[in-house]
C-alpha cells in the first residue's frame, strides 16, 4: 500500500510589476503640472489600483514631446502584495500655446498730414486677454494706419500684424491680430518758420495773435504772398491731350530764400484738375536752391517735416531736378516736406489753391505744367 498524498513547502516571490506612464498634452497654464495615465503588466485578472503622487514636466514652457517624470509611484488592492512596482516613470506630452483672444490698450499719435496713412503706435499699454498672472508680454511689433492720408479729428487708426515680445511670447498665440484706435491727423499748420515781423508790416498785415513766433499756417502764409508789395504774376496754362487747360497749372512760390541762417519758406500752389485725388504733377526746385545744385552739385534730400520718408507718391528726381508726384490720394495734401541742399534747407507746402481762380498776385519763382494724366511728366 501506499500514501496518496504528501506535503511540502516552497516560496511564492512577489511579482515585479512595471508600472508605464502615458502623458496628456495640455494648453500652457504658466506651471510644470502634468496629468498622466498609468498602466501596469499585472496577471490577468488580479485587483490592482496604481497611483502616484506628482507627474511634472520639466518647465512651464509651451513645446512639444516634452519629458514628464512621474514620481511616488504606489499599488494598491487586493492583489497589491503579491507585486512589487517601480516608483518612478518618465514620459512625454505637448504643451500647446495659450490664446491671446486680442490685444487691447494699443494708441496712435495724432500727427500733421503727410500725404500718407502711416500711423504711429504706443503700445506700452497694452492688455492681453488671456495672460496667466505673473506672465511678460510686451507687441514685438504693429502696423498702424489711418483711414484715409486726410486731415480729421478722431480718424479711424486700423492696427494690424500685431505680434508679441517679451519673455513669455512664445507660450501664446494671438487669436485676433487686428484693432482699432482714433486719432487726429492736423491741418498744416505752425509749421512754417515766421518771416520777420517786418516782412508782414511791410506787407499790410498785422501779426495775428494765433501765430506763435516759431509757426505761420498756410492761409497766413497766402496772405503774405497775395500782399507783399512785390507780388506778381500767375499760373501757367497746363495742356492736356492736345487741349487748352487754362485753369490748371503748378506754381512754385518763394516766401523767403534759404540762407545758412535760416531755413527758406517756399509755397507750391496747384490748381484745377491736378488737385483731384489720383492726378499726378511735377514741379521744379525753387530757383535759389536749383542753383545751388547747379553750382555745386551738392545732394538734395527730401523728407517731412518730422524726419520720415515721403510719402510713396512724391519723389524727387536727380535728373530733371524736380519733384514727381504719381496717382496722389485723396486727400493727402495739404503736405509740407523739408528740402536739404548742402548747408541750406526750405519748407516746401504743397496745397491747392482755394477755389478755382488763378492767383493774380503771386511771385513766381518756377512754373511747371500740370501732367492730367496721372501719370508724372
Amino acid at each position: 500500500t501506499n500514501n496518496t498524498t504528501a506535503s511540502t513547502s516552497a516560496d511564492i516571490t512577489q511579482r515585479a510589476l512595471t508600472v508605464a506612464a502615458a502623458g496628456s498634452n495640455k494648453v500652457y497654464d504658466g506651471n510644470t503640472t502634468a496629468t498622466v495615465s498609468l498602466s501596469d503588466n499585472r496577471v490577468a485578472g488580479d485587483t490592482l489600483t496604481a497611483s502616484s503622487t506628482a507627474a511634472n514636466f520639466a518647465d512651464k514652457n509651451a513645446g512639444l514631446a516634452k519629458a514628464v517624470s512621474v514620481t511616488g509611484i504606489s499599488i494598491s488592492g487586493t492583489d497589491a502584495a503579491n507585486y512589487t512596482n517601480n516608483t518612478t516613470a518618465s514620459t512625454s506630452a505637448d504643451i500647446t500655446r495659450a490664446p491671446i483672444t486680442n490685444v487691447t490698450g494699443i494708441t496712435a499719435d495724432n500727427k500733421v498730414i503727410d500725404g500718407t496713412t502711416a500711423a504711429t503706435l504706443n503700445t506700452g499699454g497694452a492688455g492681453y486677454a488671456g495672460i496667466i498672472a505673473g506672465d511678460v508680454l510686451n507687441v514685438a511689433s504693429a502696423t498702424g494706419n489711418f483711414d484715409t492720408p486726410a486731415v480729421g479729428s478722431a480718424k479711424t487708426v486700423f492696427i494690424s500684424d500685431i505680434a508679441l515680445g517679451g519673455v513669455d511670447a512664445g507660450n501664446y498665440t494671438v487669436v485676433n491680430n487686428t484693432a482699432t484706435t482714433t486719432a487726429d491727423i492736423i491741418n498744416v499748420s505752425a509749421q512754417i518758420p515766421l518771416p520777420p515781423r517786418s516782412t508782414f508790416q511791410a506787407a499790410g498785415l498785422a501779426v495775428r495773435p494765433n501765430i506763435s513766433a516759431s509757426g505761420l499756417n498756410v492761409a497766413d502764409a497766402n496772405a503774405l504772398l497775395e500782399s507783399a508789395p512785390t507780388a506778381s504774376g500767375g499760373c501757367e496754362a497746363a495742356v492736356a491731350t492736345g487741349e487748352k487747360a487754362a485753369s490748371d497749372c503748378v506754381s512754385v512760390t518763394t516766401v523767403r530764400e534759404a540762407t545758412d541762417q535760416e531755413r527758406g519758406v517756399v509755397s507750391v500752389a496747384l490748381a484745377g484738375a491736378v488737385t483731384k485725388g489720383g492726378m499726378g504733377f511735377q514741379f521744379s526746385l525753387p530757383a535759389g536752391l536749383l542753383a545751388l545744385v547747379a553750382a555745386s552739385d551738392a545732394p538734395v534730400q527730401a523728407t517731412t517735416l518730422v524726419g520720415k520718408p515721403l510719402p510713396a507718391w512724391l519723389r524727387y528726381d536727380p535728373g530733371s531736378r524736380s519733384f514727381v508726384a504719381t496717382a496722389v490720394p485723396a486727400g493727402a495734401l495739404p503736405l509740407q516736406i523739408l528740402v536739404n541742399v548742402g548747408s541750406r534747407s526750405a519748407v516746401v507746402t504743397i496745397s491747392a489753391m482755394p477755389g478755382d481762380a488763378q492767383p493774380q498776385r503771386r511771385v513766381i519763382v518756377d512754373r511747371s505744367p500740370a501732367n492730367r494724366s496721372g501719370k508724372a511728366g
